[in-house]
């Protein structure tokens, strides 16, 4: 019986540890509650919004009533919207989190909130149902405000600006609440990471579901393990 060394053994042990996070890192097996879009990310551009379904965790090439629809308009302009939503009965309603930072007097759309990873989304937050800016290149002025700037809490000039959006989703009696992972560009263009939706009812941690990058590194280190251990074993 061949013996194995002190490399082949913590091979073998990082092998064991990635399968033992896969498991854990994929919550769409894990527990029936979850629906998730982890990926390939993808990119809008003018005249090409992406359009996503909260509840079939699924980019739609078409657009259904209910999806959410990320904008770039006029290439100065990145807006969430949620797709005829207008056309939605008061029983299935689909809404995205706001922020704090909101004007009421502003004939904009309102904000939508950048939330950090692990941010509680639930029924403490306010959503909005229709329309929202994420970035804007036009400055926001009133008589009735103190604030001068750049409107949207995703705007930057030099830069990415990424986070989540909070979502809600209620389809039936119960609201759901999921989370979205976009980054905004300094053309206004938004790319789609991921997103995800618990059908619990329960409160979410925007990220819930995804692992952090030094779980991914380890999963990788794992499967190389796995691979390197099968190899030696063959020689």
């Amino acid at each position: 019986m061949k013996v194995q060394s002190p490399f082949e053994k913590r091979l073998a042990t990082y092998g064991t540890m990635s399968i033992a996070l896969a498991a854990v890192a994929a919550p769409q097996a894990a527990g029936a509650s979850i629906i998730s879009y982890l990926g390939p990310s993808v990119t809008d551009s003018t005249g090409n919004p992406i359009y996503f379904n909260a509840l079939s965790g699924s980019i739609d090439t078409s657009p259904a009533i209910g999806d959410y629809e990320l904008i770039l308009a006029n290439g100065d302009l990145a807006r969430i919207k949620v797709f005829e939503g207008s056309l939605l009965n008061a029983g299935s309603r689909r809404g995205f989190a706001l922020s704090a930072v909101d004007f009421p007097d502003s004939s904009q759309a309102s904000s939508a909130a950048r939330l950090p990873f692990g941010a509680s989304v639930g029924p403490a937050r306010a959503f909005n149902s229709f329309l929202g800016t994420l970035a804007e290149q036009s400055v926001h002025l009133s008589s009735h405000s103190a604030f001068s700037g750049h409107f949207g809490h995703f705007n930057s000039t030099s830069g990415d600006v990424s986070g989540y959006l909070g979502l809600e989703v209620l389809q039936g009696s119960t609201p759901e609440y999921g989370w979205a992972n976009i980054v905004v560009h300094p053309n206004f263009s938004v790319t789609l990471d991921s997103f995800a939706l618990d059908t619990s009812g329960a409160s979410v941690s925007a990220g819930e579901g995804t692992p952090e990058p030094a779980s991914i590194l380890l999963l990788a280190l794992g499967a190389a393990g796995i691979a390197a251990y099968r190899r030696k074993r063959k020689a």
